[in-house]
């Protein structure tokens, strides 16, 4: 019989783990020790060897190899984990209307160049840099597992989906050994099973920064929550805080100012979303937000004329701050 169905009292263990640049955290309920540590090892390594496959950082990395080729060799074939994650992020480029874009790689090397020289990109090289993105010059082909980058210099930024992607098979190896009562969580962002023994769900705490984050804890059941934005980073230059997040539609950095809490069915979506949510502001809550069945959303914004914290909510948003969101299956 697997830990947590039963055969003695539910116990809390927790392990952490660094990767993909932040730190990862596994809690889980379970009444024998040795399962679940050795459980909770198992879900952070999946998540390290995710690394090996989605890092921007890592040259020899799965997602770095696939655009180096350029197109003239042709189609790639690759990983079901890396195939997956590309169908999702086409699906969610598809519903937010080009915000959320993972070829926007050229654009992010361009910025963090910007970052570590302190001036902005020129122009011209925001151009050229434009030239290699965009969702319809790569190629999915899942019934081959291939991927056809369109043009030379492509290069893939997994960054604001692959987190996300990293929590949910994390959790997917803990629930595949029996136990129903988990969270993991990586850089703030987070996915969580059925609830901790005796509670309605697992009591979240949202980061929006020292005046702004809410006083109600976000309480969560089998579902996923994600926040983005430029709280601790931006670039200071001619008076105008410029963010991390790029725009993949304009090639600029977006100014400072923005950030968005996503809870989503899973921890791909809710990373996806809040990153594409920062993009778009707050006309994003009622251009695809509200449209989607399952996802929840708020913005927070400066209001650049009076220096005041705006938010956007959407239509679920304040009913379930203090309650049980629940939206996979226990």
């Amino acid at each position: 019989m697997g830990a947590g169905c039963g055969g003695g009292r539910l116990v809390r263990h927790e392990m952490r783990a660094p990767a993909m640049g932040t730190e990862f955290r596994v809690v889980l309920f379970a009444s024998e020790e040795g399962h679940a540590r050795a459980v909770m090892a198992l879900a952070l390594e999946r998540i390290r060897e995710l690394d090996q496959v989605l890092s921007d950082y890592n040259a020899s990395s799965e997602l770095r190899r696939l655009t180096e080729r350029g197109p003239e060799t042709g189609a790639v074939v690759v990983s079901s984990d890396l195939m997956d994650v590309l169908l999702q992020a086409r699906a969610v480029h598809a519903q937010t209307e080009g915000a959320f874009d993972v070829t926007v790689g050229p654009l992010v090397r361009l910025w963090r160049r910007a970052f570590r020289q302190g001036a902005l990109p020129e122009a011209e090289a925001i151009k050229q840099a434009m030239e290699q993105v965009g969702m319809d010059l790569l190629a999915l082909l899942p019934e081959t597992s291939e991927v056809l980058p369109g043009r030379p210099g492509m290069r893939l930024d997994a960054g604001g989906i692959g987190k996300g992607y990293a929590l949910d098979q994390a959790l997917a190896v803990i629930e595949s050994a029996g136990i129903r009562s988990a969270l993991v969580e990586g850089g703030g962002d987070l996915v969580v099973s059925g609830p901790p023994p005796g509670e309605e769900g697992w009591n979240i705490l949202l980061d929006w920064g020292p005046e702004s984050s809410p006083s109600r804890p976000l309480v969560l059941s089998n579902g996923a929550v994600a926040t983005s934005g430029d709280l601790y980073q931006v670039l200071m230059l001619g008076g105008e805080a410029y963010s991390h997040i790029v725009d993949p539609r304009t090639g600029w950095a977006l100014i400072g100012g923005r950030r968005a809490s996503v809870v989503a069915p899973s921890g791909a979506l809710a990373d996806a979303f809040a990153s594409a949510l920062c993009v778009a502001g707050p006309p994003g809550i009622s251009g695809f937000i509200d449209g989607i069945s399952g996802i929840e959303a708020m913005v927070l914004e400066i209001d650049r004329s009076n220096a005041e914290t705006v938010t956007c909510g959407s239509e679920g948003w304040s009913t379930m701050m203090g309650r049980t969101r629940s939206k996979r299956n226990p």
